[in-house]
This record gives C-alpha cells, structure tokens and sequence, in this order.
C-alpha cells in the first residue's frame, strides 16, 4: 500500500441507514470533535497575528466553473442484487441483501429516488466492489440532482483514488459552492493539495472552511497540525488555541481536554 495522502480515502462498509450513505475520509491523525453550540462567538487567539476570519475569505479565491465530468449521462438500469462474492460472509451478504433488495423495491415504484439509488451505490462498491457501477449511479445522481452533496463528494473521493487531481478538486468545489459549511469537503480538498505538495493553497483552503462555520474546531485542529509537520510551532500553536476556544463553547470534556493536552506539549 502506498504511504500517500490519498490512503486516508476509506469508504464506509456497510451502513445500517440509506438516509446515512456519505462516504467520509478519515484524517491520518485523529481529531477531536464534538457538538458544535449554534450562534456563538468565537474567541480568536492573539497568539502571531492570526488572520480575521473575513480577511481569510476574502483572499481564498475558489473557481466559479469547478471542472467536473459534464458527458451526457442516461437513467443507470435497476438491476438485481448481484450473486455472493466468495470472499464476502454470508452474514455480510444476507444483510447486504436485504438493504439492497428493499432499494430496489423502492426504485421499481419510484425511480428518482435518490437515497434508494445511495443504497445501492454504496454496496456496490464496498461490498461488491462494482466500482463502475457506483460511478455510473453517483453520476446520475449529480446530474438528475446537482444540489446534492453526498454523490458530488463520493465522486471526489473516487477521483482521488484514481490520482485525476483535476476531477477531484472541480467535484469538492462543487460540493462546497452547493453547501459552504460542508467542512468535510474543505478537508477532503486539504487532502488533495497536501498530496501535490502545494502547501499554500492546502493551508488556504482549510481556512476558507474555517471562516466559513466558526462555531467549529475541527478545521483549525487539522490546521494546527499542518503547520507542525512543515515546522511551523507558533502557526500551529495559535491554532490550537483557537480551536480550544471554539471547542470549550461545546462543553466536550474530553474533546476539550485532547486540544489543551496538545498545546501544553507545544509550551
């Protein structure tokens, strides 16, 4: 397996709910979260400078046209459920099954109905590892219904694993244009350009997200941690600070404690 960015792309197995079928990428290093508490103030460290929240939006520049797939697109077929794979547990595959059964039940009667389609996406490619098959569904998606955030982003992340960089980056764009407070999509796009090597526009877009919902932690977490690995202590310091700020807001003991625990380490 190669040691690369890209492997923290790992989609979910099986999930129990089809409204839930969002495929999310992992951060190498494991961040802290919590409830966020709506309409708060956040607490900006004085700590080296930090940039105001409106200045960083104002110098993030994201494309008005992302470059994504835009060849015709045809109503992907129903189908079946596909036989037992010899690798897959029957325990697996009964449930798999079910969930893709009750799916198609669903598209037979209606077939503009999306989470139905997620379903089937979903286990077609972690349980049978149908890759064009899921590909063809989430594009149909995308283009039958482009507001929706979770196919744009599983075509990200497929992409990414494919190395096209180019449609990668133009499907998170569309993610974040459809939904700005999306964080995920501006750590997926982090993901993409720490793989490049282009730290400036890594660093960027994480605070792009960051601007754009300032009542969470996260972003500034995977932030502070960017800046250490390229030696940037004070950088990171202050965002650690600034991510316990908006963390305490939430009253997550533990998360709370897990950013304290890592700026006494900086001291």
């Amino acid at each position: 397996m190669k040691k690369r960015t890209k492997n923290i792309f790992g989609i979910l197995a099986l999930i129990a709910l089809a409204g839930a079928l969002v495929i999310f990428i992992s951060q190498s290093k494991q961040v802290p979260t919590g409830d966020a508490s709506p309409e708060v103030e956040v607490a900006v460290p004085e700590a080296e400078a930090i940039e105001s929240e409106q200045d960083v939006a104002d110098d993030v520049v994201v494309t008005a046209e992302p470059v994504v797939d835009n060849t015709p697109h045809e109503h992907p077929l129903i189908g079946t459920v596909p036989q037992k794979p010899g690798v897959v547990e029957l325990a697996v595959y009964n449930q798999t099954r079910e969930r893709m059964q009750e799916a198609i039940d669903l598209l037979n009667k209606n077939s503009r109905d999306y989470e139905a389609w997620l379903t089937l996406a979903i286990y077609e490619y972690s349980v049978f590892k149908n890759e064009k098959r899921a590909e063809e569904i989430w594009k149909f998606i995308e283009k039958d219904r482009p507001a929706m955030i979770q196919p744009v982003v599983n075509l990200a992340q497929l992409y990414f694993r494919r190395d096209d960089f180019v449609l990668a980056e133009g499907y998170l764009r569309k993610a974040i244009a459809n939904e700005p407070k999306y964080l995920q999509a501006y750590s997926d796009l982090y993901a993409i350009y720490k793989t490049q090597g282009k730290q400036d526009s890594a660093i960027d877009v994480l605070k792009q997200g960051i601007a754009a919902e300032p009542t969470e932690h996260y972003l500034n977490y995977v932030l502070a941690g960017y800046y250490l690995e390229l030696g940037k202590k004070s950088e990171a310091l202050a965002q650690y600070q600034e991510a316990l700020a908006r963390a305490k807001k939430t009253s997550n003991a533990d998360v709370i404690k897990a950013i304290q625990d890592d700026i006494d380490r900086l001291k």
